[in-house]
């Protein structure tokens, strides 16, 4: 009986799962399946996240709020972090270089501070001190991307949940916890995406929604004043939702720079649609991404970036996604796949 979903290898045929004697891998060599237990369950606590590091010789998991890696044979099981007595901790990936352990760290465990974001804690994988990226990144696996073969971790970042807003795609290094923000402020950045050599990067942008300031006080697009105030004035963050939201979600384009900011440039353009999504092909010369109509309606397309020409490959993608997803963001990993060959 396993505790849930499989990881595979990245190298092998081999599938990393919990079942009630803990951490196991399962081999399939064609002779059937064998299984080896590489951490044993303690006796009170339950195995959660599972991770492959990128040449599939160690495993990243976590056991109740703590972080432990052990390699594939069983050997070398090391606890390297914990998110204390109340925490709790969620693995989002390995650098590229296999020399850091990417995690958010919930010190309070609460779905509502998690919901707006949670700092990314870099752990070196072979023990030592922790790095830490302050800004609140959100959990969706296309707020982070990791490079075939930089270093270096590309995110959006920014508090809240609010996906049309405050979010700025930064570039940042794990070895140190420094970061360089690629996007302005004046736009909303997100789904960051590495190209196949690591030399451009992808992303969702659309105009960061502006409030209007009218006999000092601020007026939301959507006509409200806003409450809020500091240093004596009343000021505003964002559009809170409804028609506004979705007129700034509506804006969303997908964009290209090189992999230090330079050289942005817009390659998607038809109002009629929301861009989301920017996935690269193998090649480099392709990008696939989802599409709404004003209708809802949802699609995929490419872009061949050296001709621009556009090509719908799906017509109808699951029709129950909505517009407003979970405060502006669809999941779009539950109903596309892409392989790069």
């Amino acid at each position: 009986m396993l505790d849930g979903s499989g990881v595979w290898s990245p190298m092998r045929d081999e599938l990393a799962v919990a079942d009630p004697d803990g951490l196991c891998v399962l081999s399939f060599d064609g002779n059937g399946q064998q299984k080896r237990v590489v951490l044993r369950r303690p006796k009170s606590g339950s195995i959660g996240d599972i991770a492959w590091s990128p040449d599939g010789n160690r495993l990243a998991v976590t056991v109740n709020a703590h972080l432990w890696r052990v390699n594939v044979d069983g050997t070398s099981a090391e606890e390297l972090l914990t998110a204390g007595e109340h925490g709790s901790l969620e693995i989002r990936g390995w650098s590229s270089d296999g020399r850091h352990i990417v995690v958010a760290v919930n010190g309070d465990s609460s779905a509502s501070i998690a919901s707006d974001g949670l700092p990314l804690t870099f752990v070196p994988a072979g023990g030592g001190r922790p790095h830490t990226f302050a800004s609140s990144v959100l959990h969706y696996p296309d707020s982070m991307s990791v490079s075939r073969d930089r270093a270096e971790v590309l995110v959006s970042a920014g508090c809240c949940r609010e996906d049309w807003h405050n979010k700025r795609v930064a570039l940042v290094d794990p070895a140190t916890g420094s970061f360089t923000l690629l996007t302005s402020a004046t736009a909303a950045a997100v789904s960051p995406s590495w190209s196949p050599e690591g030399d451009r990067i992808a992303y969702v942008s659309a105009p960061e929604p502006e409030a209007r300031a009218i006999s000092g006080t601020v007026v939301l697009p959507n006509g409200q004043i806003s409450p809020r105030a500091a240093n004596g004035k009343t000021v505003v963050d964002s559009v809170g939702g409804g028609e506004p939201a979705r007129q700034a979600l509506a804006k969303r384009r997908i964009w290209i720079m090189n992999a230090d900011g330079k050289q942005m440039r817009q390659i998607t353009s038809d109002p009629q649609y929301r861009d989301e999504s920017p996935l690269w092909s193998r090649n480099g010369q392709y990008i696939l991404f989802a599409r709404l109509d004003r209708q809802d309606n949802a699609s995929l397309w490419s872009i061949n970036l050296n001709s621009g020409a556009l090509q719908k490959v799906v017509d109808q993608v699951d029709g129950q996604l909505g517009w407003f997803g979970y405060y502006g963001h669809i999941n779009w990993y539950a109903s596309v796949a892409w392989h790069q060959e």
